[in-house]
């Protein structure tokens, strides 16, 4: 059988063919014809493929595919099997257990595109009942001469989202926060060794969510260098440090000496009853007695301010007391012509204070008077005196407790009387009037009494 073709074609069948003969291309006579099997290249149809062999027994075995007097697909090349497209640099592709791989052999950017689509990298593996083998996709850079890092980098929406280098991962592309997120409502939780031998921080995925932090065993949690407990303490404790950076639970220290609770006042001139309250340890009680009245104003003198009581101040163990102690609080002296006296203040038969004294109607009834004076106490204090000049024309002032507050004297025409003293201090003398009358004394502070407790 012979096949021909027009000039226009170029080739052409000449011969006939017959059994085992193969189709063989000769480029000097632009022939197809039938050849002997021995000849060096064939195209041989089996039953289940069909084969392009190269048996020329030359070093450089392999088929190759041109267009345009270049090289597009290799196949094999010496002692590399392969495939190899555009004279082997853009895309090397191994047998089994090799690497599919961009290769050049000079610097630059090789790529793998898809245009629109997708591309997937997708790792064979076995997953049954009698075998846990897997295999991995991996990406790798191999490191190579030069002072450029050795990194891989992948980019979303053509921005950089994660970069790993020799010293390990980097997440974003260093214009703002990098992030790491679960993908759908699901905890994100950081661990080592895929949780083996490891503690873990679990951020939860939850409106107010927490954020748990769990070290592996015994391991301790450590926050800028403090260790932090790994139990927690009873109620009330607080977190100590040892100085040492470690933090530890410990109880409020409560002193045996007893603690401040507050304190009862007793400011009304009266008696009264404190009762002992329960666990007490001990009291502080302050006693001041009543101030005096200030004295009133005649024509001829300035009136005298009355003198404040005084102040007796004791610490009382609980035991010391009984289940109830009476309270007396001294009333203050009046202003008068002359004033009168303040009445003593006491606590039960712990301690007491006397009184002031009234003052005089005028300065030269009495150059100064003294105040009263506290008794039985740890501190006994004497109340402030007062005095009056008949050379000044004004009222004496009254004298000041323990407290403070003498009343002021009367100093003229528009103010004649004399002001009035509190806890305890004296009632201010008084002056004439516009008129020429008396002014009157002030009238002297009600004594006072507090108890400081202590538990």
């Amino acid at each position: 059988m012979a096949l021909t073709q027009t000039p226009e074609e170029g080739l052409k069948v000449s011969n006939a063919p017959s059994d085992g003969k193969f189709l063989q291309y000769k480029d000097s006579s632009d022939k197809l014809t039938w050849a002997d099997a021995a000849d060096t290249d064939k195209i041989e149809e089996g039953n289940t493929s069909v084969e392009c062999i190269d048996t020329d027994g030359t070093a450089d075995d392999k088929i190759v595919f041109k267009q345009s007097g270049n090289e597009r697909l290799r196949i094999g090349n010496g002692a590399a099997a392969g495939i190899y497209i555009d004279n082997g640099d853009p895309l090397q592709w191994g047998l089994a257990g090799q690497t599919l791989q961009l290769y050049g052999t000079t610097q630059g950017t090789n790529s793998i595109s898809s245009g629109y689509g997708n591309i997937n990298f997708t790792a064979g593996g076995v997953n049954n009942n009698t075998s846990t083998q897997h295999n991995w996709v991996k990406l790798i850079h191999s490191p190579g001469a030069g002072t450029d890092d050795t990194k891989v980098e992948l980019y979303g929406k053509n921005t950089k989202a994660l970069t790993t280098n020799e010293d390990g991962v980097t997440i974003g592309d260093g214009s703002g926060a990098g992030k790491v997120s679960s993908e759908g409502a699901h905890d994100l939780v950081l661990e080592t060794n895929k949780g083996t031998n490891s503690g873990n921080i679990t951020i939860t995925d939850a409106a107010n969510g927490a954020i748990t932090i769990a070290p592996n065993g015994t391991g301790d949690v450590v926050i800028d260098g403090l260790k932090y407990p790994q139990t927690d303490g009873s109620a009330g404790q607080f977190l100590k440090t040892d100085g040492s950076a470690q933090l530890s639970w410990a109880t409020v220290a409560t002193s045996t000496d007893g603690e401040y609770r507050g304190w009862v006042v007793y400011d009304s001139a009266a008696a009264h009853t404190w009762t002992k309250p329960a666990g007490l340890k001990r009291i502080k009680v302050y006693v001041t007695g009543g101030g005096g009245g200030g004295g009133g104003h005649n024509v001829a003198e300035s009136g005298c301010g009355g003198t404040a009581g005084g102040t007796a101040i004791k610490v009382i163990e609980a035991g010391a007391l009984g289940a109830t102690e009476s309270v007396t609080v001294g009333a203050g002296g009046a202003g008068g012509d002359p004033g009168g006296d303040g009445a003593s203040s006491s606590f039960g038969s712990h301690c007491s204070a006397t009184g002031g004294v009234g003052g005089a109607t005028d300065g030269t009834g009495s150059n100064y008077m003294n105040g009263g004076v506290g008794s039985s106490g740890d501190l006994n204090i004497r109340g402030q005196g007062s005095s009056a000049d008949s050379t000044i024309d004004m009222g004496s002032n009254g004298g000041s407790s323990y407290w403070g507050g003498g009343g002021g004297g009367g100093i003229n025409y528009d103010r004649p009387h004399g002001g009035s003293g509190t806890y305890g201090s004296g009632g201010g003398g008084g002056y004439q009037t516009g008129a020429g009358a008396a002014g009157n004394g002030g009238n002297g502070g009600a004594g006072l009494v507090v108890v400081e407790q202590f538990t």
